[in-house]
């Protein structure tokens, strides 16, 4: 981190503090603390923070994609372990939410992307991580994500 960078995200931290507060789903970074390591022999200080990780499961993730919104410029080079927009849309893939959580989810991205933009902050991504199950799924015995969340585990039929 930058000066800058420490002056600015101090400069929001009580708006930041509310917004996680309010909304304790947020799909943005959270945020433990930010420190200053002083140098005396070089005159220098450095700045670091310290924040959740992103992709806190015990699964592994076997595939990780930083989404902005646009095509351009949004294709990882070869090698790297961060794929982004153009690469899933080359992969032809799509992603599949209950009914319930589809919403929560827009819901959430909503008030996130509000937050951000009140803060004169333009440049994000939605970092997303894809565990791939290996086993086999029984369609009779699978709940889906959304059922969990409602608290109806006979419904596994709503798919969007």
């Amino acid at each position: 981190q930058t000066l800058d960078e420490s002056k600015f995200l101090r400069h929001i931290l009580p708006d930041y503090f509310s917004h996680m507060m309010k909304h304790p789903h947020s799909l943005l970074t959270h945020f433990y603390g930010l420190y200053r390591v002083k140098m005396p022999d070089i005159g220098k200080c450095t700045y670091f923070v310290i924040m959740k990780s992103v992709f806190n499961t015990e699964k592994e993730i076997h595939k990780i994609w930083d989404l902005k919104g646009s095509t351009k410029g949004r294709r990882a080079n070869r090698g790297d372990s961060v794929h982004k927009d153009n690469d899933l849309l080359d992969e032809g893939r799509k992603l599949h939410f209950g009914s319930k959580v589809k919403q929560d989810f827009l819901d959430e991205l909503k008030l996130d992307t509000g937050f951000l933009s009140r803060m004169g902050i333009m440049d994000y991504s939605l970092l997303l991580g894809v565990h791939v199950r290996t086993e086999k799924v029984d369609p009779i015995t699978t709940v889906d994500v959304d059922s969990v969340v409602e608290g109806d585990e006979g419904d596994n039929s709503s798919q969007s």
